[in-house]
């Protein structure tokens, strides 16, 4: 019973320990003293460069990818292939395998600090974001398609095979949805499909900001000098001392050598914080999209508890 709860509400566990640890950092990260590369709105990145944030992320991005594995690698294959429709069950199980990829990203882009390792983490965030941006619309659409798509199947061996996960179930041979249970159907409500819809939207208007148009846009980033680290930042000798780059380092992000770890974006600011603020608005509209695959569990996993062998599930989505 509690492993069936617990996987029921898995995708919804993961991402609101990520949101409050997100919520913690952030809140460290706007402390004064806190260096944010000379903008008011930080990159999450930057929200987590040092301790304790970096442990905060590292814990929050963990455990969210390991739920969200979870849920793509286990959860939604059986949803896949319980559908019955084929063209659903297609894109379903595709934004599946592609919602479990971008957890390496994910994972990546929490272990690898944008100071110690910036390409891994760098190419860790594309990863994650841009399989993501492709799963969203397609988990969608898999809710969403048009057409006469009520095919009830029976349990067999306690697993529920899926009708219609995408058009309202006409229960009304059975007196509607009180009359469908009582007649030993199994009837299951809406799996948040405006939910689903509206974060998808959120999270594509924000994306196309962040990466295609931000990306096309933003002003060279470069690495602060030793000498402004200690001076004009004042974030003091030792924490300067300790992100200097090595002797040798000879990246055009360098300009005015010694440099150190730290990035500055006040080249500018206005375009960076309009990326900062897209980014968090994307991990946002995920965080809500994810948690909303709960109502689809439910249903697979009530469904699938059933001892009653050859009900019908009735799906209304």
């Amino acid at each position: 019973m509690i492993g069936k709860l617990y996987l029921t509400f898995v995708p919804a566990i993961g991402v609101s320990i990520f949101l409050l640890l997100l919520i913690a950092s952030e809140s460290l990260a706007a402390r004064p003293s806190y260096y944010t590369g000379g903008i008011a709105l930080p990159y999450i990145s930057d929200t987590w460069r040092d301790a304790p944030n970096y442990y905060l992320g590292l814990v929050g991005g963990i455990i969210c990818g390991a739920c969200l594995l979870v849920q793509h690698a286990y959860l939604n294959v059986r949803i896949a292939f319980a559908c019955g429709d084929r063209r659903a069950s297609v894109l379903w199980l595709t934004a599946s395998v592609l919602g479990a990829l971008s957890c390496v990203g994910l994972l990546g882009l929490t272990i690898f600090s944008t100071t110690a390792f910036p390409d891994l983490h760098q190419y860790s965030a594309y990863l994650f974001f841009v399989l993501q941006a492709i799963a969203l619309p397609l988990f969608t659409a898999a809710t969403a398609l048009p057409g006469d798509m009520l095919k009830r199947a029976s349990l067999h061996g306690g697993h529920a095979h899926f009708g219609a996960m995408t058009k309202p179930a006409d229960t009304s041979a059975y007196g509607g949805a009180a009359g469908a249970a009582s007649a030993g159907k199994i009837y299951c409500p809406s799996c948040f499909f405006q939910l689903k819809l509206g974060s998808t939207i959120l999270f594509w208007l924000s994306f196309i900001v962040y990466l295609p148009v931000g990306i096309a846009i933003v002003c060279t980033w470069y690495r602060v000098p030793l000498g402004k680290c200690k001076g004009e930042l004042g974030l003091g000798d030792a924490y300067c001392d300790a992100l200097v780059l090595p002797a040798d380092y000879n990246g055009t992000d360098c300009v005015d050598g010694p440099c150190t770890q730290l990035w500055e974006y006040d080249g500018c600011p206005a375009i960076n914080e309009m990326r900062a603020a897209c980014q968090l608005v994307c991990v946002l509209a995920l965080l809500f999209f994810h948690w909303s695959f709960v109502g689809e569990n439910r249903k697979l996993l009530s469904a699938g508890s059933t001892s009653t062998v050859g009900a019908e599930v009735v799906i209304e989505a």
